[in-house]
Parts: C-alpha cells; structure tokens; sequence
C-alpha cells in the first residue's frame, strides 16, 4: 500500500468519545482496491471513498434517520446504530450497491448504542449490539431473532466473537475484559425473510469465562487474534493490552 497517498474526507462525529466511524469496504470493491477503500459516516450517511490518485467523488451508500455513533459492514450487510438504541440494517449486495435495502429499523437499547460488529457462528450471520444498558446482544440476521443477550456491571463500548464462534470478549466504562463462552441451548424453527422455507436456528447463552484487569482506563475496542485465544483491549490511556 502507498502511504504516501492521503485524501481528505469530510466525517461526521456524533459522540465525542466513540470512533467506530471508519471501516473496510471488503467484498464492495473489486480485490486490488481494497487496500485503498473505505467506508465513513457523514452527517446521516455512509460513503465509499477510493483513497487513490485521481479517486471518484465519494458514493453514498446507505441513509438513515439518525446521527450514527457506529456502523459495520461485512457479508452483504450493512448496519448502523446511535444514540437511544437506534438501529438499522441494509441488505447491501456486493455487485450491484446501488439496490441497497433497509430490512430492518427500530431500537434494541435504552440509551446509546456504542458498538456494533457482523460476525459467523456455525454457517450463519449475527449482529452484535454493544450498548450502555451494560448489555451485549446479538440478533440473527436477516431475521432479527434475539440469539443471546449477556448483562455486565458497566456500560460496554465494544465486543467480539472469536472466528470460531464460541467465545467472546467485551469492554466498556471499567478496567476490566470481560471473556464468556458462548454455548448451545436450544433448537428454534423461524420463517426466513426471503420465502417461506423453515429453518432451525440454534439459540445461544453466554457463560463467564474470566475477567482481566490491566488497564488504568475505560476501554474502547478489542480483537480476536485468527488463533481465536489470543485477544487485545485497547483503552483510553493509550494502553493496548494482549492476553
């Protein structure tokens, strides 16, 4: 990548504290374009910018009805949180970005939502709701089933599931990494969206692992290492701790 390419683009910051504003834009761009595209908030609306020599003018992407404090992107589907529990979820298909659709709007906190993360588990999508009720949950996608919900003693700026799917990290307004195991509980039919096929979706439930403490800070962000057991944390001192 040349880092001698810079582009300046105009984003919007809605919470002086939470940055989940810049991501990958993955599979919405051909491959040898991906080390130089993104995707950012502007005011109510997310863009794809090509950060090159000459780029095209940025390309709204999705719209939503409020001020966006986070937003993520991954296997065709795009989603948007802020303030109030505001959600949205769009269906954004990788060839044709232009045919975006919202399949699903409405709240699922009671005050701000910090953090939201597209993640597999055992063939099947998941969208992890981050928030300041001190709760992670995490919905089916494109069903918006409620598959799990954990409850902690802080308010939670951001939580991962490890690639395998069976464990989980989360951090917030503490010192403390919170590590739960993800385990079967049982078996629930659902009509999928798209027809009128039944399928079997298993419902989950998150079970204390550990609890780390070595930050002198609040949290903000973590992540699995591919070996799914390694993990960092990153605080508000500037500390980045990995376990």
């Amino acid at each position: 990548m040349n880092m001698d390419i810079k582009k300046d683009f105009s984003t919007s910051i809605h919470h002086w504290q939470l940055r989940h504003l810049l991501k990958p834009a993955l599979d919405l761009v051909p491959q040898q374009e991906r080390e130089l595209s993104v995707l950012y908030v502007q005011d109510r609306t997310i863009y794809l910018a090509t950060i090159k020599d000459d780029p095209p003018p940025p390309k709204a992407i999705v719209s939503v009805d409020f001020s966006p404090y986070c937003f993520t992107y991954r296997n065709g589907f795009l989603a948007a949180a802020g303030n109030s529990g505001s959600l949205s979820v769009f269906r954004v298909p990788p060839s044709n970005i232009e045919q975006s659709d919202l399949i699903w709007t409405g709240r699922v906190a009671r005050s701000a939502v910090n953090a939201v993360e597209i993640c597999e588990r055992k063939g099947c999508i998941f969208l992890l709701v981050s928030s300041n009720d001190g709760e992670v949950k995490s919905y089916h996608i494109p069903s918006m089933l409620l598959r799990f919900q954990g409850t902690f003693s802080a308010s939670i700026n951001h939580a991962m599931l490890n690639q395998a799917g069976d464990m989980l990290i989360a951090v917030g307004d503490c010192k403390e990494v919170f590590v739960q195991t993800l385990q079967e509980d049982k078996l629930e039919e659902y009509a999928v969206f798209s027809g009128l096929d039944v399928q079997t979706l298993q419902e989950d439930k998150l079970e204390e692992y550990a609890v780390f403490s070595e930050a002198e800070d609040y949290s903000y962000s973590c992540s699995w290492h591919s070996d799914d057991r390694t993990f960092a944390a990153g605080s508000q001192d500037g500390m980045v701790n990995v376990w």
